[in-house]
């Protein structure tokens, strides 16, 4: 395996994090402190095509592959994993109709996110369903040429402010569990409300309750195959698992720079904190561990764009390690500053909320050792 990044991905790391330092990280604090969407932010990252990195060129995005993806959404979290997000959740809603959508729908809605005209959401979990997706109650009920759809979605990223929503919803019975759900695509009108969701970290993206109240849905917004809409969601998010350890390497590697800086600068009992070796261990530990987070994300989205599917389990991986690695980094990134890192007015105490976000998006850190398992007795999960 050559560990060497090819020239062109070094080119877009540089890129990335030169447009980051520019544009995002000056407005990093109060985006977080606002908590509102920040629109003209993610014009910004339109004119990049940030948004449409998964999306083919056809359709107006980038058509990155998924290393090339990691690479972005690391340098974005690295300033704000608020706005890193922004351009993943376009990247996952719109990965369900790159894969298994119909021409007429890429057309209008891939090329509609690549040029700014849409702001698109995943809409899957529920109030009563996290982890367990198959147990979804949203119901979509035909009729003649249409779908009426009714429920509830919640922790829904961008869902104040989406055009449209990739939903999930039962159109089978209810014991059908994971085999009774189809994925449509719904656009926001009048029978669609929305309530803001206040949350601890990743502020300012726009998370909200949304409700659908008897929205009519034609048959042609249909994902895919009637009852195939779990595979939708699954093959989405098993790849949307990476962007999500990407996420916790690009606040890790955050955390540990600033760590380093101050341990190098601040002097207690006569020497450096860089002097004392409770602090030496710690940097280091922090140091090791995003290395590790790198290389099982880096493999991970290296199966992916081979097509094998080992990436499945990889992917897990990733995330389960990158989760618990990021909370622990983060948190002794703190313990580094001391009073200064508990402050409001330190970027430390904004990462290690954020942080928590990685053991929970995407899948849990339990979720995770489930799929791991499954794997391990030779069940693929996807």
């Amino acid at each position: 395996m050559n560990f060497e990044f090819e020239t062109k991905h070094k080119v877009l790391r540089k890129a990335v994090r030169e447009f980051a330092e520019e544009e995002i990280k000056p407005y990093a604090r109060e985006i977080d402190e606002r908590d509102e969407y920040p629109l003209e932010i993610y014009k910004k990252l339109v004119k990049m095509g940030y948004p449409a990195v998964r999306i083919p060129e056809k359709y107006g995005g980038l058509g990155f592959n998924v290393l090339d993806t990691v690479i972005v959404g690391e340098e974005m979290a690295r300033v704000s994993c608020s706005v890193g997000l922004l351009s993943g959740i376009e990247a996952l809603t719109s990965l369900p109709i790159t894969l298994f959508g119909s021409e007429e729908q890429k057309e209008k809605y891939l090329t509609g996110i690549a040029k700014g005209k849409f702001i698109g959401a995943f809409a899957l979990t529920e109030p009563c369903c996290g982890s367990d997706a198959g147990s979804i109650q949203t119901k979509a009920v035909e009729q003649g040429d249409e779908y009426v759809i009714e429920g509830t979605k919640t922790f829904i990223s961008a869902g104040l402010v989406a055009d449209f929503f990739v939903v999930f919803a039962r159109t089978g019975k209810v014991e059908d569990k994971h085999r009774g759900i189809s994925a449509f695509i719904v656009e926001r009108d009048e029978n669609v409300e929305t309530r803001k969701v206040p949350v601890m970290g990743f502020r300012g993206t726009g998370t909200a309750e949304v409700t659908f109240k008897g929205c009519h849905v034609p048959k042609e917004n249909l994902i895919g195959e009637k009852n195939e809409g779990f595979s939708v969601a699954m093959f989405s998010l098993d790849e949307s698992r990476i962007y999500a350890s990407s996420a916790g390497i690009g606040l890790s590697q955050a955390a540990y720079e600033e760590s380093l800086k101050y341990a190098k600068q601040r002097v207690a009992f006569g020497k450096p904190l860089i002097k004392r070796q409770a602090i030496q261990r710690m940097l280091t530990d922090m140091a090791m561990d995003i290395e590790i987070m790198r290389l099982l994300t880096y493999k991970a989205a290296w199966l992916k764009d081979k097509g094998d599917l080992e990436y499945v389990k990889l992917a897990s991986m990733a995330k389960l390690y990158s989760a618990m690695k990021t909370v622990e980094i983060t948190r002794n990134a703190i313990q580094i500053f001391g009073g200064y890192g508990y402050s409001r007015e330190n970027n430390l105490e904004r990462y290690y909320r954020d942080a928590k976000l990685v053991e929970i998006g995407e899948g849990t850190n339990e979720v995770q050792r489930y799929i791991l398992m499954k794997s391990l007795l030779g069940k693929i999960f996807i």
